[in-house]
């Protein structure tokens, strides 16, 4: 496709832009995305002041006339407009911000763009940006751990979990159980490890992460490998955040660590990598390697809706009853189908009157789950109601039964349906 500098003032807001849906001129538009994105737009104004636009990322346009309609990069455009003039959001929370950014930086006079014949050679490439990996398709985010490894953050809980499990792989190089339990903790809960590891108890007892990512331990790996595979196999599968939340909590939790005694401490702290400890091979030798612990196959399986109907009941346990990983298209719709009866049946029995939209129906549960809208459990689905391109947002759930390019992978209706269980849980438990 071809590709074009075009002037910003030549520039048009989409009107029908699916984040604020139909307005009815640019000043609607501009007041639309500035409401709907707050802070957010604030700061990629400001990430577009200090290094300019994405180059590997660029608008799609399509001619109107001696103008260009924006059809996909609308809150780039509005950011930029804003870096002009910072006036176009007076009265607004963030005018300070941008009438600040707009003093101290220029805006850019002209942006590349691709060109689109129309809408509808526009659509599958706006799909493919917004609706998620689908299935490999779209842009595949990033976990904590590829981002630590690009731009390791030294003194982090993510930095010290994954220093921590690379280091007991590298001490225990054959343990295959070891590694499955450490594989999963380092694509879920780095941080949730890295709260133990920080806790100043853990560090004088057992050892710490030095900032270049060594664990040093005060005992030989041989010595620690009872204590490893606990902390592997509670955090692979019983710890959560709320497990060690607090102080008290990681002290009683690293206090039932089988911790060696002080007479078998090394000399002096060492690499707990430096010594690895290895199965003694051979036929016959040593234990055989145990297979690693496979993926959780089934969803929503201790999801308790028992105040909810017998429809909604009879739903979920279906859906417990699908192999996510051979009907990923299936479980997905059937994960939408058991959030929307919940949050209705929830409604219904509460004798409130149901939105037309799903979002608004959520949105309006959530305030009686969250009534100060400001309990950090609930932030994933706010996030889900605000950000149309979060895997969890409302319209990837849309996006299962509507949008035929859409093709969830097992991993994301796993996610999925893990960051909506609780939420339908306390619906449950409210009534």
């Amino acid at each position: 496709m071809a590709t074009k500098s075009v002037p910003v003032g030549q520039l048009l807001l989409d009107l029908e832009n699916p984040r604020y849906g139909e307005v009815h001129s640019q000043a609607e538009a501009m007041k639309a995305i500035i409401e709907h994105q707050g802070q957010k737009l604030v700061n990629l104004a400001e990430h577009i002041a200090m290094n300019g636009m994405n180059p590997h990322d660029l608008p799609l346009v399509m001619s109107k006339g001696k103008n260009f309609i924006v059809l996909e990069g609308n809150r780039r455009l509005a950011a930029i407009r804003l870096l002009e003039r910072p006036e176009l959001a007076a009265g607004t929370t963030w005018h300070a911000a941008f009438h600040k950014l707009a003093a101290e930086h220029e805006a850019p006079q002209t942006i590349d763009c691709s060109l689109m014949a129309d809408r509808d050679e526009a659509r599958p490439w706006i799909l493919l940006r917004h609706a998620g990996e689908s299935g490999g398709v779209g842009p595949v985010p990033w976990g904590v751990a590829e981002r630590e490894r690009f731009e390791p953050r030294p003194g982090t809980q993510a930095f010290q979990g994954l220093a921590f499990i690379e280091a007991v792989k590298g001490a225990y190089p054959d343990d295959a159980e070891l590694h499955a339990n450490l594989d999963k903790i380092r694509d879920e809960r780095p941080s949730t490890l890295g709260r133990v590891l920080n806790n100043a108890d853990f560090k004088k007892r057992v050892g710490t992460v030095t900032n270049d990512g060594q664990f040093i331990a005060r005992f030989s790996a041989a010595a620690l490998q009872q204590l490893a595979r606990k902390i592997a196999e509670d955090f692979a599968h019983h710890v959560s955040v709320s497990t060690v939340k607090s102080k008290e909590q990681q002290k009683s939790y690293i206090d039932d660590l089988p911790v060696p005694n002080d007479t078998e401490a090394l000399p002096g702290p060492a690499p707990l990598d430096s010594a690895p400890v290895k199965s003694s091979g051979g036929k016959g030798g040593g234990k055989p390697k145990p297979k690693p612990q496979p993926k959780q196959n089934r969803v929503l399986r201790d999801l308790d809706l028992s105040n909810l109907s017998a429809r909604t009941r009879d739903v979920l346990a279906e859906v417990r009853n699908l192999d996510i990983e051979k009907l990923p298209n299936t479980a997905s719709i059937m994960v939408r189908a058991v959030l929307e009866l919940a949050v209705g049946d929830y409604l219904d029995q509460k004798g409130i009157n149901k939105a037309k939209e799903f979002k608004d129906r959520v949105r309006r549960a959530l305030k009686d789950v969250d009534p100060t809208e400001k309990d950090k459990t609930w932030q994933p689905i706010r996030t889900g109601l605000q950000d149309a391109s979060s895997l969890h947002s409302v319209s990837t759930l849309h996006a299962f039964v509507h949008h035929g390019s859409y093709h969830p992978t097992a991993g994301d209706v796993r996610n999925i349906a893990a960051n909506w269980k609780p939420f339908v849980q306390a619906l449950n438990d409210l009534l």
